[in-house]
């Protein structure tokens, strides 16, 4: 951004028509950017379960200590259910052990889910067996899917969230197929997973943080330019002094309301 700037700098200088138009306006334009002192941070630190923490890297990444380090709250699943190809039970049994021995490193316990394999791939194949499973008991549906449709996708989420409220994960058939990415996606599922139950991953901040009583807020509007949408806002808020937990909603404004 220097360079940029100092090559900015120097065309207006060296360009006859900008120095004459500075000119008339009794302007003149320094050669280079003030130069300043900076001040550098101390690099951030990740609190962890069971008193665990890790100092971020220059490169911001924590990755690594996320699917290493317990999570700070763990939530077992105890009944949960994986939907899938019936053609791709040795893959998907494959990648729920991955994700049990992964989640056992992570301080979170994973049972055993209830396979429920599928003839074909059609929509209605999947809602229709997914209201067959699913009661208040269960902690979270998974759905793996051959390919991602958007149509699919949103029917999933809509009976997920509308017609019988659970926890749902969905995920796309060649993202566990592949064994050079499968343990990475696995580790990031059990994540997942662990925070749409409610659980917390870790901290920026220690719970004896200087800072109190203070809520983080974040909102976000999207405006449906059609006839027929309206408006819709998310908000959430971090509701500890560690700002690990939160509580989110959604407000939407329909055409025609103030």
């Amino acid at each position: 951004r220097l360079e940029a700037m100092d090559g900015f700098l120097r065309r207006i200088r060296e360009d006859p028509a900008a120095s004459k138009e500075l000119a008339k306006w009794g302007l003149t334009v320094s050669p280079h950017p003030i130069s300043l002192t900076g001040r550098i941070l101390e690099p951030p630190m990740m609190y962890f379960g069971q008193n665990q923490k890790e100092a971020v890297g220059p490169r911001g990444d924590w990755s690594r200590a996320a699917t290493n380090k317990p999570v700070m709250t763990p939530v077992h699943m105890t009944k949960w259910a994986v939907l899938y190809p019936e053609n791709k039970k040795t893959d998907v049994e494959a990648f729920c052990k991955s994700m049990q021995q992964l989640g056992r490193r992570m301080g979170i316990n994973i049972g055993n889910p209830k396979p429920v394999p599928l003839p074909n791939d059609r929509t209605e194949t999947y809602l229709q067996n997914m209201r067959a499973i699913i009661d208040p008991t269960v902690q979270l549906v998974m759905t793996v899917v051959p390919q991602m449709k958007s149509d699919r996708y949103a029917a999933i989420k809509k009976l997920c969230y509308v017609e019988k409220p659970v926890a749902s994960q969905v995920i796309v058939l060649k993202n566990i197929t592949n064994p050079k990415k499968a343990s990475s996606v696995a580790a990031k599922v059990v994540l997942q997973m662990n925070c749409k139950l409610g659980g917390e991953l870790w901290a920026c901040q220690p719970v004896n943080a200087p800072f109190k009583d203070l809520m983080v807020v974040g909102i976000d509007v999207y405006h449906d330019r059609s006839l027929k949408g309206g408006s819709i806002a998310g908000v959430v808020a971090s509701i500890n002094d560690s700002m690990s937990r939160w509580y989110s909603t959604v407000a939407i404004q329909k055409p025609g309301q103030e």
